[in-house]
């Protein structure tokens, strides 16, 4: 395929998911959480810091959205308006968009751009995915930092510049569980060919070590936090219920406040978990180093994560673990590409697991577009019934 059309292809799948995304983020009901990130408009971004000492999120993505307010504002010459104002979706948005480009390319570096073309696509349509891109936590960036991370690693990159280092800095600074994810970066440095890969250079040098000095920075705030705001009520233990309830979420919508009917709900994860066992297993055969980091980045958080489970700790929650199930549609992708090579007649039956693979994972997605039009026809009726109740009382 020629850069031309690939780039062609590229830009339809942004500009589709851009506008699917834009139309779905005037019709969000932001939830108690979100709110809690809206104050962040009113209290700016230096004084988000001394807010946050009464919460237990790291200040990076907090600061991000108040500076990304305040652009807004002084570009437009208009304040950002209410709950319904599609702009404060924006920098989320964003970030989901930046994410697809990372996937994107960490599929074309795995196999091949036509992969790469299908990770865009399921991208579109993966409402978890969608469902995280819009909603106003940190979670979709944490996914964004730590795919930056593994691509950085698998083009050999990650210690080559000043501002390369600087992406583990993000994991820390964006979510807690980001340390499970530097640890684990940490580990693969230890293999000779994952040195061997990404040496490091002088200015990589000097970006490593000031990328510390900025966690070291925070680490007051985190143990702060950690000891008087940490509150496990709401968090589910890694185990493999966790997983399965949680595989089964991000790939349908089941259980991230969309309730997708459970019967379809399984339909699309039978069929997801099938491409993805055989993506897994093209994955774990091939013996490139770009695989082999690939894997060990994405398979050694969920294994410690797990292992943390038989001290009965409680984590995570579905959203925290968003970054693991973006990596999953590249494997996905994987899976119906080598699937399709074993079947012989590669285009036609590729054509058609691509077509099976996204007509089940549009389900959801279409429930999901249906239910926020639903919703937002009763809210514009509620809207109606008061004001016409309060003009009835104002010529009374």
């Amino acid at each position: 395929m020629s850069s031309k059309i690939y780039l062609g292809i590229t830009m339809v799948i942004l500009l589709f998911s851009l506008g699917l995304r834009g139309y779905l983020a005037g019709m969000r009901r932001p939830w108690i959480d979100e709110l809690h990130t809206m104050r962040v408009i009113h209290e700016g971004a230096l004084p988000c810091f001394s807010y946050l000492q009464n919460d237990v999120h790291p200040p990076l993505y907090f600061v991000s959205f108040a500076l990304y307010v305040k652009a807004f504002t002084l570009l437009s010459g208009k304040e950002i308006g209410g709950l319904k104002e599609r702009w404060i979706w924006g920098l989320n948005i964003m970030f989901g968009l930046l994410l697809i480009v990372v996937l994107m390319r960490i599929a074309e570096m795995l196999a091949d751009r036509n992969t790469a073309l299908l990770v865009g696509m399921i991208s579109v349509v993966q409402v978890g995915l969608l469902y995280q891109t819009l909603e106003l936590r940190p979670y979709i960036l944490l996914a964004l930092c730590y795919a930056g991370a593994v691509l950085l690693l698998m083009k050999g990159k990650l210690f080559s510049t000043f501002w390369s280092p600087l992406v583990l800095v993000a994991l820390f600074l964006t979510q807690y569980l980001g340390i499970v994810l530097l640890l684990t970066i940490g580990v693969a440095c230890l293999f000779p060919k994952f040195r061997k890969k990404n040496p490091i250079t002088k200015a990589g040098l000097v970006g490593l070590g000031f990328s510390l000095l900025l966690i070291l920075v925070n680490l007051p705030l985190f143990f702060y936090q950690i000891m008087n705001h940490y509150d496990q009520t709401h968090l589910m233990e890694p185990s493999l219920f966790f997983w399965q309830h949680a595989f089964i979420a991000h790939f349908t919508g089941h259980g991230l406040a969309l309730y997708f009917p459970l019967r379809q709900a399984i339909l699309a994860e039978l069929v997801t978990t099938f491409f993805y066992l055989v993506g897994l297993v093209w994955i774990i055969f091939r013996k490139d180093v770009s695989s082999r980091i690939f894997l060990v980045l994405f398979v050694t958080p969920l294994m410690l994560l797990y292992a943390t489970s038989f001290f009965h700790l409680r984590l995570l929650t579905y959203r925290h673990v968003t970054f693991v199930f973006a990596a999953s549609i590249v494997i996905v992708a994987l899976g119906v590409r080598a699937l399709g090579r074993l079947l012989g007649k590669r285009k036609i039956v590729e054509g058609l697991l691509v077509a099976i693979l996204l007509f089940v994972l549009g389900q959801p997605l279409l429930y999901y577009v249906l239910k926020s039009q639903a919703q937002e026809n009763i809210s514009m009726k509620w809207n109606n019934i008061q004001s016409q109740k309060g003009n009835r009382l104002l010529k009374k």
